[in-house]
């Protein structure tokens, strides 16, 4: 039984790395892009653990400080803003004519 836990348990682990990675790569040069898909009190929560963080010398970036389902959130709401981002691209290059067949 413990084997089984242990295996969820890393197998979240790698899961959580891939998501802040992802992250990472989708925010660029704007590393706190992210924080923009989150609710003004989740972005409260990670800045006074960032705070803390800086002050202890632990945390890498205030991605970090998030939890999981934070970073859920906002990789679900980044992703839905590049699909709608490439549509609206599309439309916006589409000719649309109305009389022709």
């Amino acid at each position: 039984m413990w084997v089984a836990t242990a295996a969820v348990s890393l197998l979240l682990i790698a899961v959580e790395m891939l998501l802040m990675d992802y992250i990472r790569q989708a925010c660029g040069v704007n590393e706190n892009r992210w924080l923009d898909h989150l609710e003004m009190r989740q972005r409260g929560t990670i800045e006074k653990h960032w705070k803390e963080a800086v002050k202890r010398n632990l945390a890498i970036d205030r991605l970090s400080c998030a939890s999981f389902g934070q970073e859920i959130r906002a990789a679900w709401n980044e992703a839905f803003d590049e699909r709608v981002a490439v549509v609206a691209q599309f439309l916006a290059d589409r000719q649309w004519h109305s009389n022709e067949p």
